[in-house]
């Protein structure tokens, strides 16, 4: 499986010109014969808390948008976008969808990010997602879900790969690289970073998308520019997992007591 992750310059809360760009993207991604594609967490609009701006107009726009360009290109594609219903709080969404426009996955972001905000305007998922793909099961977390090994836990019981779409900011570039490293090691699964890059609202973003095997070691990475990361995955986690078996001293009976 190729993988292509873009590290994207997002148009602020802009989702027509943003969606340009991403189309782009998919197409550039798709001439280097990527199976998949994934962009950052709320692809088309950036980390903004104007939910009434940033949200679908009609639930499952932003999907509807993917699927037509997924089947168009023939390039699968994880993305970000906002739900909001009327007399509810918001809801922080990272889909799938396949080479032939069929959703895949659609989870919602179980930890907002309370210091900055989201938890005033967004509520929280309660569910774990994972679909499989071109012989992986991918899962997936975003952003702040990534300071939560527990959840990670969860995941690792059956995935390969865990991506993890963020707006994260360069003030916290060394946190966010020790800690999708450390998801890898500790879950012995692929992982993939995917940030946004520039300034949006007076937040800085240096990026630093990278892609990790399940030693932790560094396949790919990118900072401080808009672009694309490739590589080459295939579904090797069970040997790694038995040359290393930590999951054999596992005390799962004090952890759930």
């Amino acid at each position: 499986m190729k993988v292509a992750v873009c590290q994207l310059q997002i148009e602020w809360e802009w989702k027509e010109k943003t969606m340009r760009k991403v189309v782009g993207y998919m197409e550039q991604a798709k001439g280097e014969q990527a199976d998949i594609i994934f962009f950052p967490e709320m692809t088309l609009t950036g980390f903004s808390m104007e939910v009434e701006k940033t949200c679908d107009r009609y639930l499952g726009e932003t999907i509807e948008q993917f699927k037509e360009q997924c089947a168009k290109l023939g390039i699968a594609a994880g993305f970000g976008w906002v739900e909001k219903n009327p007399g509810e709080m918001a809801k922080n969404h990272y889909s799938m969808v396949d080479k032939q426009g069929t959703l895949l996955s659609d989870y919602v972001k179980v930890h907002p990010f309370g210091c900055g905000g989201e938890g005033k305007h967004f509520q929280g998922g309660n569910e774990v997602v994972s679909c499989e793909f071109d012989g992986h099961v991918i899962s997936t977390a975003i952003c702040y879900d990534l300071r939560f090994p527990e959840l990670f836990r969860i995941m690792d019981e059956n995935s390969s790969l865990i991506v993890v779409p963020a707006n994260w900011p360069a003030v916290r570039s060394q946190q966010w690289k020790c800690l999708l490293q450390a998801r890898a090691i500790e879950n012995q699964a692929y992982v993939i970073g995917v940030n946004c890059v520039g300034t949006m609202d007076r937040v800085y973003y240096s990026g630093d998308s990278a892609i990790y095997n399940p030693l932790g070691g560094t396949m790919a990475e990118l900072r401080d520019i808009e672009g694309l990361l490739y590589v080459e995955l295939v579904n090797d986690v069970n040997r790694y997992r038995e040359q290393f078996p930590v999951r054999r001293d596992r005390k799962i009976e004090i952890m759930f007591s």
